[in-house]
């Protein structure tokens, strides 16, 4: 694990706001989180419209643990704030995943019990946030209930689609954003069609080609 370590600042920013985080494209580094300041202006318009702001997801020190040690690093109190009945994603969410991670190629070798233990850590996310969802949606049955998150979880209705699905949330919706600089229209129908394995992206894709 020795040559992995630079991997454990997964999921902290390497950039300042969500300025240069788009001009440089950070979005294409799986290892990278958004600056805050991208979600600020989300975060706060519930309460200006009398509505609410839910924080869904685990405590970070929890999923880095995960992350690091799998789920044996977890002390008693931690498992105690993991949802009922959790489990690991789906197959095909694994093999993006997967594929996703080792095609990167700018961290170095990374090995499978690594590359394991983050996919339970990324399903941890995921479950934590669709159990949290589906216990609002239990109290506020007419709510609208919007979730902004990572694309990847999102995509292929694999990861957080499917736990909210499993939990008991039928009516899901997925919007998946892709930035694609001056891209022509005919890439831009490339990337948004069904891919031949994973099927529909999401049940709208919206594509910006501006740079």
């Amino acid at each position: 694990m020795g040559k992995l370590t630079s991997l454990h600042s997964w999921r902290k920013s390497s950039y300042t706001n969500c300025f240069e985080y788009t001009e440089k494209n950070g979005f294409e580094d799986p290892f990278s989180a958004l600056p805050f300041d991208c979600y600020r202006e989300q975060l706060l318009l519930p309460g200006q419209r009398h509505s609410d702001s839910l924080a869904l997801n685990l405590p970070r020190s929890i999923t880095n643990k995960v992350f690091k040690g799998g789920l044996s690093a977890l002390s008693p109190e931690d498992r105690a704030l993991l949802p009922p009945y959790f489990h690991r994603g789906n197959d095909k969410y694994y093999q993006r995943f997967r594929e996703n991670i080792l095609g990167t190629g700018q961290h170095g070798p990374i090995s499978e019990e690594t590359i394991d233990n983050m996919f339970w850590a990324q399903s941890l996310w995921d479950e934590t946030m669709a159990w949290t969802a589906s216990q609002y949606m239990q109290r506020q049955p007419h709510a609208i209930l919007v979730i902004l998150v990572g694309d990847f979880h999102a995509q292929y209705g694999g990861g957080l689609p499917a736990q909210l699905k499993s939990r008991g949330t039928l009516r899901v919706h997925t919007v998946s954003q892709m930035a694609m600089a001056q891209a022509s229209m005919d890439e831009m129908k490339e990337a948004a069609a069904p891919h031949l394995q994973y099927g529909e992206r999401a049940d709208l894709t919206i594509i910006t080609n501006v740079q």
